[in-house]
């Protein structure tokens, strides 16, 4: 998939940046970053989608997102890009 003209300037930057050592000596350096799973939920909400998780369910958003996924798959085989 080819980036657009942003993505480009924005990897070129970083690229630069990381050449010329910016991000040498930062905190964690060469440590995980400690995300959280379901930082992404409303905080009203992250125990109703852990009792989901736990249970194997998908969400509708979730459910929806896999499907869209699925479908451009289908579509790169038709057009025989995979």
């Amino acid at each position: 998939m080819a980036l657009s003209f942003l993505q480009r300037i924005v990897e070129e930057r970083i690229r630069e940046a990381e050449e010329a050592g910016a991000f040498k000596g930062l905190a964690g350096q060469g440590k995980p970053l400690a995300l959280k799973e379901d930082g992404w939920v409303p905080e009203e909400l992250r125990v109703a989608y852990r009792i989901l998780k736990n249970a194997h369910l998908l969400t509708p958003e979730v459910e929806l997102r896999k499907e869209i996924h699925s479908l451009w798959d289908l579509l790169k085989t038709v057009d025989g890009e995979g």
